[in-house]
């Protein structure tokens, strides 16, 4: 189910904001995700993860490359070549991203951001022959990590062999192909200096990434382990519930239907109440079980809706009925309000509707003692679909601001006192919110102590197409079509529809 926390979080300017932010930071990623079809494919979180960093990588090198040509255009004052080399590597890098969307996989990416650092490095380190700068290590470093964060220690061990390879490659450039003599030229010796510490730290950032590298693909593999696990598991749970409700309504649905008609046969006085105590504990029991097997289907996903025209109003009426004879026997005020704008007919699940409506009046009613209660239901037309907002207000207890969190969670109730004078398994709220989200819509709440709560939902109907529907039965018994001209073959033997 939903995180109901999130309800009672944004009651709070504070976390709202921060909520707020959140979501306008991450919406634009999301939506470039979507666009590279990270989440299409079946993946796992590493891989995931992963992705995330090619595209992140590549993002963040693409603005540090737009603020470097914005720099140049104001140092030189006109273009030169390194604009033509920022622009080349911008789309270079750009399209590298782009290629997510076809192909997953993250060493390709890794090997043609460690290809453009290489490049880069010989392009600066090449021509002066002074071997690697110490300006340049960061850069073999950060590939050597990069390449064992996306594509695992393999690339860790292999570009850091061929950063090996490029150190001494440069060493032996600048010496004009020559051994190195260390003791003739000062200069050779800061060159070969140079060289040695950086194959030092390359040995060791290549060896600590293949590591991490390493260690980090065993702990993914064993959570995403432990995940399939409590997957399946939950789906064993779900199939179990399914299974037991199905199993135990079959003859719990004999037992209710035979007690009520026994209740209709000659019976004594005190057998008579025997037989009310059958059918009424049955039907409890009945309730209890259905919500069991309800709720097993929304927490699994697999809550079918049916979608057929109906008669909303009367639905609507015929669910409210039974509640407002309950709340007036316990001495409440039922105002019952249902708008002139509720579409007399309408396309979807009337028994989910029935239900939802049926699971807060109910809620409603049972806790409270005094005062009123009052459902409203009103629709608005939008694009051919009625948007129903159906609301139950009542006068009971109300509920803590820091508890609103918990009434919306199943097996759980605000209070537990509320469960030992009441009863109830805790479902009723969890089952209602799943019912109105099945069908597009939402389900709130609004309370206070002393001053009774307010529970609001909104859901989505189909609007019926009554022209359709209307051709569709004139199509089907042509006597409601009227009167119709006669063939002109033989006007004068064929009678009107209708007529004798």
């Amino acid at each position: 189910m939903g995180n109901s926390n999130e309800q009672a979080g944004m009651s709070d300017p504070g976390v709202r904001n921060r909520k707020i932010s959140a979501s306008m930071f991450a919406a634009p990623f999301r939506r470039f995700e979507n666009f590279l079809r990270l989440h299409d494919a079946p993946h796992t979180q590493s891989e995931l993860m992963r992705a995330r960093a090619c595209y992140l990588i590549g993002l963040m090198f693409i603005v540090t490359q737009l603020i470097n040509l914005v720099n140049m255009s104001w140092a030189y004052r006109t273009l030169t070549a390194d604009h033509l080399i920022s622009v080349k590597a911008i789309l270079v890098v750009g399209a590298t991203i782009v290629s997510l969307r076809w192909s997953k996989r993250m060493w390709l990416v890794a090997s043609i951001y460690s290809v453009m650092v290489v490049g880069g490095i010989i392009a600066s380190a090449w021509p002066t022959g002074l071997g690697i700068n110490t300006s340049l290590l960061p850069m073999l470093i950060l590939a050597i990590v990069l390449n064992g964060f996306v594509a695992g220690w393999r690339a860790a061990l292999g570009f850091g062999a061929i950063a090996l390879a490029l150190t001494w490659a440069l060493y032996w450039h600048s010496n004009h192909a020559h051994s190195p003599t260390i003791f003739v030229d000062r200069a050779d010796i800061r060159l070969f200096q140079r060289a040695m510490q950086t194959t030092l730290a390359i040995v060791c950032v290549t060896g600590a990434s293949a590591l991490f590298a390493c260690y980090m693909d065993r702990a993914f593999a064993k959570l995403e382990a432990a995940l399939r696990r409590a997957r399946d598991s939950d789906r064993a749970k779900t199939e179990f519930l399914s299974t037991i409700s199905h199993e135990l309504l079959t003859p719990l649905n004999a037992v209710v239907g035979l007690s009520d008609a026994l209740r209709r046969t000659p019976l004594g006085h005190e057998q008579r109440s025997f037989v009310e105590t059958i059918g009424h504990s049955g039907e409890m029991l009945q309730r209890t079980i259905s919500n069991v097997l309800t709720y097993a289907l929304l927490d699994a996903s697999r809550l079918k809706l049916d979608h057929s025209p109906f008669e909303l109003i009367e639905a609507l009426r015929e669910a409210i009925a039974p509640h407002a004879l309950a709340a007036r026997a316990k001495g409440l005020v039922f105002d019952e309000r249902l708008s002139t704008q509720l579409p007399g007919r309408a396309i979807g699940d009337s028994k989910r509707v029935v239900r939802l409506v049926c699971e807060l009046l109910d809620n409603a009613v049972q806790f409270t003692d005094t005062g009123r209660v009052e459902i409203r239901i009103a629709a608005s037309q939008d694009e051919g679909r009625h948007v129903v907002a159906l609301s139950v207000t009542d006068t009971g207890p109300g509920i803590d601001r820091d508890q609103l969190s918990l009434i919306f969670e199943r097996f759980t109730q605000a209070d537990g006192s509320i469960r030992r004078e009441h009863g109830g398994i805790g479902l009723g709220l969890n089952i209602s919110r799943g019912l109105t989200r099945a069908m597009g819509g939402d389900l709130t709440v609004e309370s206070r102590p002393g001053q009774g709560s307010r529970f609001v939902a909104h859901f989505w109907l189909d609007a019926v197409d009554e022209e359709a529907e209307a051709k569709t039965v004139v199509d089907l018994v042509p006597e409601l079509a009227g009167p119709k001209a006669a063939p002109a073959v033989r006007p004068a033997h064929l009678p009107l529809a209708g007529t004798s």
